[in-house]
């Protein structure tokens, strides 16, 4: 016969089973969630990174097409 005190045991046992692995589980989501936010924090700076780069570039381009566009305007007569 089972007796009153090893069904409540039971019952506790399993209720703490699964609150340890309610406990890991939000663990494990709150480093996933962690993780996925320094990974868009670096992403938002490479793309800061490549605007400006982007930036830099047409400048120089600019530059570089007037600076060419001059002298072969005197050439070219």
């Amino acid at each position: 016969m089972i007796s009153i005190s090893s069904v409540v045991f039971a019952a506790q046992a399993a209720m703490a089973i699964h609150n340890a692995q309610l406990f890991l589980s939000e663990r494990t989501a709150r480093a996933e969630a962690e993780a996925a936010e320094e990974v868009k924090a670096e992403l938002e700076a490479r793309k800061r990174a490549e605007v400006k780069t982007e930036k830099l570039r047409n400048e120089f381009l600019g530059m570089v097409s007037h600076e060419l566009k001059s002298p072969l305007a005197a050439i070219k007569g």
